[in-house]
């Protein structure tokens, strides 16, 4: 498999390994409030990846932690960025199928930190089996998210992060 983006930015935080042709769309934005959503959604979910497609990290990161919680069996984790212009925040991710093998410490560029899954409570709009990644994007000492920069998204999925 190549990767659809990698390391073409400065500020890029992670990217997805999956055949370069896979269409990414982001299904629901940071605020988008929905009929089966109580509250504004926190953050991007990213569609259209395989079950299992590798997320990698673009900048060092440290892996704050990594578990299974909710009702729901939801896999998540939350990694601070280390270095470059958003060093100090923290990326929260949801619904991964499985955690990598290293599951603290720092993950280096080009390192496998989760894996595209269907893990809590997913609705999915086509049919399909939910599988998504949330991302939630967490300014340093900020205890609610914020709107995701651009920058820090895969090039191709840019200027998806605003309110619709």
């Amino acid at each position: 498999m190549e990767q659809v983006e990698w390391l073409d930015s400065d500020a890029l935080a992670f990217t997805f390994e999956a055949d370069p042709t896979t269409p990414i769309s982001i299904t629901s934005h940071f605020g988008e409030k929905e009929s089966f959503r109580k509250k504004a959604h926190k953050g991007l979910d990213f569609a259209g990846l395989k079950k299992g497609t590798r997320m990698v990290a673009a900048k060092p990161m440290e892996i704050l932690w990594m578990r299974t919680s909710g009702k729901y069996n939801n896999n998540q984790a939350r990694l601070k960025i280390l270095e470059g212009k958003y060093a100090g925040c923290e990326l929260q991710y949801s619904h991964f199928d499985r955690f990598p093998e290293k599951r603290s410490g720092v993950v280096m560029p080009g390192e496998v930190f989760g894996y595209v899954g269907n893990t809590g409570y997913v609705v999915s709009r086509n049919g399909g089996d939910g599988t998504h990644v949330h991302v939630e994007f967490y300014p340093p000492g900020a205890d609610k998210p914020a709107r995701i920069p651009d920058d820090l998204l895969p090039p191709s999925i840019r200027g998806g992060g605003h309110n619709h």
